[in-house]
């Protein structure tokens, strides 16, 4: 009931909320020459489509914060649940009723911005079912981290800002249940590099999608309660991709894309083996994790080349 405020930080809900509440000025803050530097996929809340009343200031991520003294690396929620039991050290959660039973939600497969009744009970009573070893709800996690008091927390991505000043001892990951699978494309290509077309469902065969690009990039995995004619995202992550110079190693249960090879770069401990496709020269992106799988060495830019994906990595996303 405070008043007086000339600027507020309103995440998109509560932006849509304090709209329908009469609580916003109309700046009509579009118009300012500079609002073409706004990506408009930051434009997020329905109340406000064009940017009229609200200006995009930040966005983040929610992911686990962990001490790597106490659990030397984290991929997944399920990881992160199993602390408790499996070493005896403590984990807590955001006091924060979405994020919380956003969790809820992934861990059971289900959109984050499920309204379904029958999900959210779901959730809830996953994390219900996991209150005892959740030692705290609370956002002031950061010197429960740093200290070693809790092994790893619920929190966001403001967390780097300890990673980067001590990384040896302290981490933070998207966990690999988001990466791999975002709910949508803009939390695509947020999380990750990645390899996001827009796609039309071509045909569907069971539980079998054909995918088809407006540049001719035909894909095949799980069909999701789509249609034939829908617009989708489909997204191939790049180590998902396998790279193969000869066409006769390629594996019976793969589908392939053939590119042509434009570059490979050496980053960290992978390779990054980049192709392109169709008259737009899509690039395409595979990481190799292990070149002792592959010759690297063989592969020669300009020659075509396969990537090689098994249909049930291949994500699809309504748009």
């Amino acid at each position: 009931g405070a008043t007086g405020y000339d600027i507020v930080f309103p995440s998109v809900h509560m932006h849509d909320i304090m709209h329908k509440l009469d609580l916003l000025y109309k700046s009509n803050i579009n118009q300012h020459p500079d609002f073409k530097n706004i990506d408009p996929e930051f434009i997020r809340a329905k109340t406000d489509p064009k940017g009229e009343w609200c200006l995009p200031y930040a966005y983040g991520s929610v992911g686990i914060f962990y001490n790597r003294k106490l659990v030397p690396k984290l991929n997944s929620w399920e990881e992160f649940f199993a602390i408790p039991e499996k070493t005896g050290n403590k984990i807590v959660m955001l006091d924060d009723m979405r994020e919380t039973i956003g969790v809820g939600l992934i861990m059971n497969g289900y959109s984050v911005n499920s309204r379904n009744p029958d999900e959210l009970k779901v959730a809830q009573d996953f994390l219900l079912e996991r209150k005892d070893q959740i030692s705290a709800f609370t956002y002031d996690v950061v010197p429960l981290i740093t200290s070693g008091d809790v092994a790893a927390a619920h929190w966001f991505v403001g967390a780097n800002i300890w990673v980067k000043e001590n990384p040896d001892e302290l981490g933070y990951v998207i966990p690999a249940d988001i990466y791999h699978k975002p709910v949508n494309s803009f939390v695509a290509q947020f999380v990750g590099e990645s390899n996001l077309v827009r796609s039309r469902v071509e045909s569907i065969q069971g539980d079998e999608a054909h995918y088809l690009a407006s540049d001719g990039l035909a894909l095949v995995g799980p069909c999701h309660d789509f249609s034939v004619g829908e617009e989708v995202s489909v997204l191939l992550r790049p180590e998902s991709l396998e790279v193969v110079s000869n066409e006769a190693d390629i594996a019976p249960e793969f589908h392939t894309i053939s590119v042509e090879l434009r570059q490979v770069v050496f980053l960290g401990s992978n390779y990054h083996v980049i192709g392109s496709i169709g008259q737009n020269n899509r690039l395409i992106t595979a990481i190799v994790q292990d070149p002792t799988q592959h010759d690297i060495t063989g592969l020669e830019i300009g020659k075509t080349v396969q990537f090689q994906y098994r249909r049930d990595r291949l994500h699809a996303m309504k748009e």
